[in-house]
């Protein structure tokens, strides 16, 4: 018994593991003992960078694997802590989840944007891969989470995809692979359409993944009861916020924060209080900033700030909040719109207010500008602690550092509103609608200057097919303080 305990153990005492690997390589191991030969050594290699692992620990564990199908490792010796796999052996769908981003992104990466139909076929069988692994992220993310309630509801799942659907998009490319005439006509177009479909499908499987991020370290075994508890708060949180939206850019503060200083002293802009950084949308389009901020002048609990393009600070409502407000003030109606079961302010110069009704919205909005993101009272410095592993699994997301000035969440909200007229001027352009597509093609170029993407002298060079897409590429470029494939 002994000396087969000794063989099916993996030792990995001799090494100086923190709780992030720790929990890496368990789930790891829990997938290998599903699938011990599901992927290669070139892409274990590459998924060792991508969730920032030493590839020695994979390969321990690959060693245990044989062509049989077989996994040998029933234990993990951690830090002289025995860990029996067959009970976390469920913990492989949470790394499937983690494997399904991954390919996602990798087959984005490999999308050719051009109008060729060499890259066509290729690109089509990219974006069924990548559709696939959504769905199985989706699936698994679900799964698992009912598994650790023991309860089934599909509320689980990260994403409902009722109001986004990859088929409408990617079923277009149909047509261009099985009639030579539909493509010869329409082959200008396919640069816009891979364009919005890498959009479409990497930002809501940004969302999937910042939400899988929190469900894993609120199940790991190898995190404390501060970080568990906060890491659910959290998840509860994003869920419903993420659920069906989109995320376009993650930003995390990794600079120190004097947590001894008064709260009533600091600076939102000088002290670092911004820890994570959300720029977040729907498939209408309406797109929100939300700040995790510690306690500053002003608001002595840890809160959120979620901000509109046009500035209306104001977290969401739930359907209670907003019965409870049209009950009081049934004129407000007008004032929301509805994203699932969230209520959001909409824009002030959208409303058509009165004198009176702009006070009520003023009213509103203050009420609902500094939201507890806690229900429970942490210290601060468990909150960063927290935040700081979250950083580890946002290294191949992340945007970089918190941009305090404001200008990327600005260029952010610039980009989505591009993207949104790029998707009706290619409705157009299916349609055959002239009088739509010149109209859209001036508003992007319109747009481009007063978003200062162009000159106002240039404008009529960026009148074209091709022009616009240039436009989409700069305001893409700008949006990333560190460079990551849309």
């Amino acid at each position: 018994m002994r000396k087969e305990k000794v063989l099916n153990t993996l030792d990995l005492s001799d090494s100086d593991i923190n709780e992030y690997e720790k929990t890496i390589i368990c789930i790891i191991a829990s997938y290998l003992r599903v699938y011990p030969v599901g992927l290669d050594n070139s892409q274990w290699y590459d998924i060792s960078e991508f969730l920032c692992i030493k590839v020695d620990f994979i390969e321990k564990l690959l060693a245990f694997a044989n062509t049989q199908n077989e996994f040998g490792c029933s234990h993990l010796n951690i830090n002289g802590e025995i860990i029996d796999l067959s009970e976390y052996w469920l913990s492989y769908q949470i790394f499937e989840c983690l494997l399904n981003y991954y390919f996602i992104r990798n087959c984005i990466s490999q999308v050719l944007i051009n109008n060729k139909r060499a890259s066509l076929k290729s690109n089509y069988q990219l974006y069924q891969s990548a559709k696939h692994n959504m769905n199985m992220m989706n699936v698994c993310a679900g799964a698992y989470e009912c598994f650790c309630n023991q309860k089934f509801s599909r509320e689980y799942a990260p994403q409902s995809f009722e109001s986004f659907h990859p088929d409408c998009y990617i079923d277009e490319l149909e047509m261009y692979l099985f009639s030579d005439d539909y493509f010869k006509l329409n082959n200008n177009m396919l640069p816009i359409v891979y364009r919005i479909i890498n959009y479409e499908i990497l930002s809501h499987a940004n969302s999937m993944y910042l939400i899988v991020i929190f469900q894993i370290l609120k199940h790991s075994i190898f995190y404390n009861d501060i970080t568990h508890n906060i890491a659910k708060e959290l998840y509860n949180n994003l869920h419903l916020l993420l659920k069906d939206a989109r995320v376009v850019s993650v930003q995390t503060n990794y600079l120190f924060q004097d947590t001894h200083k008064s709260y009533d002293k600091r600076n939102r802009q000088t002290d670092n209080t911004t820890r994570l950084h959300i720029v977040y949308g729907f498939d209408n389009y309406d797109t929100y900033s939300l700040r995790l901020d510690l306690s500053h002048k002003g608001i002595d609990w840890i809160h959120y700030n979620n901000n509109s393009p046009g500035g209306v600070k104001s977290y969401y409502f739930t359907q209670t909040d907003y019965d409870i407000i049209i009950q009081d003030m049934p004129d407000m109606k007008k004032c929301f719109i509805n994203q699932g079961n969230k209520w959001y302010l909409k824009e002030k110069c959208n409303c058509n207010l009165n004198q009176e009704e702009n006070e009520l919205f003023d009213l509103i909005q203050r009420r609902n500008e500094h939201t507890h993101v806690f229900n429970t009272i942490y210290s601060e410095e468990d909150v960063i602690t927290f935040l700081n592993e979250i950083n580890k699994f946002l290294s191949n997301l992340s945007a970089g550092g918190i941009d305090k000035t404001g200008k990327n969440a600005k260029y952010c909200f610039n980009f989505d509103k591009l993207m949104s007229l790029l998707e009706l001027f290619h409705v157009c352009q299916v349609n055959s609608d002239a009088e739509g597509i010149d109209k859209f093609m001036k508003l992007i170029v319109e747009r481009a200057i007063i978003y200062d993407i162009i000159l106002p002298s240039d404008k009529k060079c960026f009148l074209s097919n091709e022009g616009i897409q240039i436009i989409i590429d700069l305001a893409y470029d700008r949006c990333y303080l560190k460079k990551q494939t849309l």
